[in-house]
């Protein structure tokens, strides 16, 4: 037995108009159409060079208040090992996002043609 009661014309012309509304609401939204995978990594290069540059600014900060005095030579290899692992923050998300890709591109069978290949 279906539970589900037989929709009236009513039920189903609300339904179609609210389906229009949202695909209306979602084509005026630009982000929305492009795909995930071109968004993300600008947004992410972005950020990592952000945070290598604000690394970089604390070394120089750190090495200032070194020759000063006001700074131990710790402090500033520590923000040397930040820097470090911003950079390999970085790398890290490029290498996950290209496996990301391959693995899109393999599932959508779209990863031969992408590099050429032709099987015969």
């Amino acid at each position: 037995m279906s539970a589900a009661a037989p929709a009236s014309s009513a039920s189903s012309a609300g339904s179609s108009r609210s389906t229009r509304s949202i695909s209306a609401r979602r084509s005026r939204r630009p982000w929305r159409a492009r795909s995930p995978s071109a968004r993300w990594p600008a947004a992410g290069s972005r950020l990592s060079r952000r945070a290598i540059e604000l690394a970089n600014e604390n070394i120089k900060i750190e090495t200032d208040r070194f020759n000063l005095g006001k700074s131990t030579n710790f402090d500033v290899l520590n923000r040397l090992e930040e820097l470090r692992q911003a950079e390999l923050r970085k790398t890290s998300a490029l290498i996950d996002w290209h496996k990301a890709e391959a693995v899109v591109q393999a599932l959508t069978g779209d990863i031969l043609p992408t590099y050429g290949i032709a099987i015969q």
